[in-house]
């Protein structure tokens, strides 16, 4: 019973999220400070992210998804370059650390996907919010994004 009302209130945050990205008109704020000027400013991803979803066909949710995964190919590639270029700045204690949290945080990652995959699947049998867990594994990758280049930006900087 109590696993069932956890479920139900579940369900209704996701839909909330899910109603509210589509009321955005499913455009992602892509707000950005840069470390070095202190301005904030739009990423180049996200900004190529929201043109390509102003163009997808409304009634095609393909072209949706092939707008989300070219984002997230795009910052997978920059996480790469930036826990390439921090680990090659780390002695082995730190490389060694970077790596295991690499690998959990990956494996945080791909959990986190498939379960919101699977609620997007339980939510929605005719696909009506494809963009909901594409989202949600972009924000993934842009934290660790974020967390690996500030990392770099205190190690270039001290």
């Amino acid at each position: 019973m109590k696993n069932k009302y956890l479920t139900i209130i579940l369900i209704a945050i996701l839909m909330m999220s899910a109603l509210q990205s589509q009321s955005q008109k499913r455009t992602i704020t892509a707000i950005n400070k840069n470390s070095n000027t202190g301005k904030t400013e739009l990423n180049p991803i996200d900004i190529k992210l929201n043109n390509c979803l102003k163009d997808a066909g409304k009634d095609y949710p393909g072209d949706i998804i092939r707008c989300f995964k070219d984002a997230e190919e795009s910052w997978q590639l920059l996480l790469d370059r930036t826990y390439m270029k921090l680990i090659e700045k780390l002695d082995y204690t730190g490389r060694q650390s970077l790596k295991d949290s690499q690998i959990s945080w990956m494996k945080f990652r791909d959990s986190t996907a498939k379960f919101s995959d699977d609620m997007v699947r339980n939510l929605n049998n005719n696909n009506k919010y494809p963009d909901f867990s594409s989202y949600d594994k972009i924000e993934r990758i842009k934290q660790r994004y974020s967390d690996l280049k500030r990392y770099l930006d205190m190690l270039e900087n001290k």
